[in-house]
Formats: structure tokens, sequence, C-alpha cells
């Protein structure tokens, strides 16, 4: 019971924090024209591996990628040295499954033209994260509160992440 209270007020805090209302979007070819992309890499190292054609098919479109990632996967990201890489530890989480305010007075508050958190499951340290930093397109699964995080949604196969992942792939294509 305690936990669930702890995940309402994070919910809270993040609408009432880190997200701002862009108002109304055209989606009108914005993943064709979009250069710059944060890619919040999910926490569930199985669905990590299925996310790596996303960073394939990103650095055959030349776009410049920034990739959130826990610091113990950065390892596992396949030629890491062509992306930034943000890294967070387990530290850098409050109690309420939030960012720590010493790790975002560390981050430079860049903008990019889309974010896209590949989190199938709710993780609220990466909903924060996908709000804190400016875009015009924020891009996630469908999941509980989703619509106050993200603009454009994905729905989600919860039995095959790879699934998934190429269906948010083939998406994002066809703008």
């Amino acid at each position: 019971m305690f936990e669930s209270i702890k995940k309402r007020i994070a919910k809270y805090l993040i609408i009432k924090k880190f997200t701002s209302g862009s108002g109304e979007v055209n989606f009108n070819n914005f993943f064709k024209e979009s250069l710059s992309f944060l890619i919040i890499m999910p926490s569930n190292e199985h669905d990590l591996n299925f996310t790596f054609e996303i960073l394939k098919y990103l650095e055959t479109q030349n776009k410049n990628v920034t990739i959130l990632c826990q610091a113990v996967r950065v390892n596992t990201i396949p030629q890491k040295d062509k992306y930034k890489i943000i890294s967070y530890e387990i530290t850098d989480i409050s109690k309420l499954y939030l960012p720590m305010k010493e790790y975002l007075d560390k981050r430079e508050k860049k903008t990019f033209d889309i974010i896209m958190d590949l989190n199938r499951e709710e993780n609220l340290f990466c909903s924060a994260m996908s709000n804190y930093y400016n875009s015009k397109f924020r891009v996630g699964f469908q999941k509980e509160n989703s619509d106050n995080y993200y603009n454009f949604q994905i729905q989600n196969d919860e039995i095959n992440s790879e699934i998934s992942y190429r269906n948010l792939l083939n998406s994002l294509q066809m703008f």
C-alpha cells in the first residue's frame, strides 16, 4: 500500500514539475524531419536487446542520437562510441522513483526534436526524464498515465517485446 502511495505522489510530481502542455502538435513528417533524438533505453535487460534495431535505423538515417541508460547497461550498447551517452546510477533515483535534484543539477537542459522512452513497463524515473528535457514530440508505449507523459504512443504487446519494438519502428517510419 505504501508503494502505491509513493507512486501516486511521484506521478503527481512528474505532471506538476516536469511536464509542460505543448498544445496541439502536427505529426506530418515529424519523424523524417527530426534530426536530434534522445532515446531512453529500457531498464529491463531482456527488452534492451530488441531496441538495438531502432538505434541502427536512426544511424542509417543520419540522426543525431543521445542515449539515456543505466550506467551498468552502457557497455551492452553496440557501437556506443557513435552516440552521446547520458547515464544514471541507482543512487540517482529518489525514494519516490524520481531523479534526484543533484542528478538534474548536473544535467544540461537540452532540446531534442524527439524523445523516445523505450520502457514498455512503467518506469517513473524515465517518464520524468523524458519530460525534463525539452521536446515537441515525446514517444512512448501505452501504459498507466502515459497520456500525461507522451504525445505519441504505441500499443504494447505485453507478451513479445520484439514485436512491440518492431511496431514502434514501423509506426515511426510512416511519419
